[in-house]
């Protein structure tokens, strides 16, 4: 398996996480979000269906990548608290893109406001991404051909939804 080095990510992982809060207040803030849905824990599951992917495509993630997750999530109790939960209540389905529902969540936002938070969001858990698996300092060439078909998945999903006549 060839690797390449990489440049210290965890600055651009970090911001990419505030950027990704931001995104989320936003929505939670929202009065006409979908009653009963927590942004929080969504941002939370797309970062740990992101967790899930990498981890699938190296057999594991090693321990210098998973304390990179442990401080992005630090920056938020309600993002750390949403992650644990989605540990426990979501199945680890190796190899499966899973879509989050978060970008649901801002493909709606969008429509009504005339924003681009989905794309944003997405640009935003791809930083995360590559702040975790360069956190050793190494990438494969593999976890970034998988991570790159993972984040073209999510583009196309929010490519393809449907759009109002606004």
């Amino acid at each position: 398996m060839q690797t390449i080095q990489v440049i210290d990510n965890n600055h651009f992982a970090s911001r990419s996480v505030t950027s990704l809060l931001e995104i989320v207040e936003l929505l939670d803030n929202d009065t006409d979000k979908r009653r009963g849905v927590d942004p929080y824990f969504e941002a939370a599951r797309a970062i740990k269906s992101i967790f899930d992917h990498l981890a699938w495509v190296d057999g594991a993630l090693d321990n210098t990548e998973c304390a990179m997750l442990d401080t992005l999530l630090s920056a938020n109790a309600r993002l750390s608290d949403g992650y644990d939960r989605a540990v426990s209540s979501d199945p680890v389905l190796d190899g499966v893109v899973k879509i989050p529902f978060l970008l649901d969540l801002a493909h709606d936002y969008d429509e009504r406001n005339h924003t681009f938070l989905g794309h944003m969001a997405i640009n935003s858990l791809e930083m995360i991404g590559y702040g975790i698996i360069g956190a050793d300092g190494t990438v494969s060439l593999d976890e970034i051909v998988a991570f790159q078909r993972h984040l073209s998945s999510l583009r196309e999903y929010l490519a393809h939804l449907p759009h109002s006549r606004i």
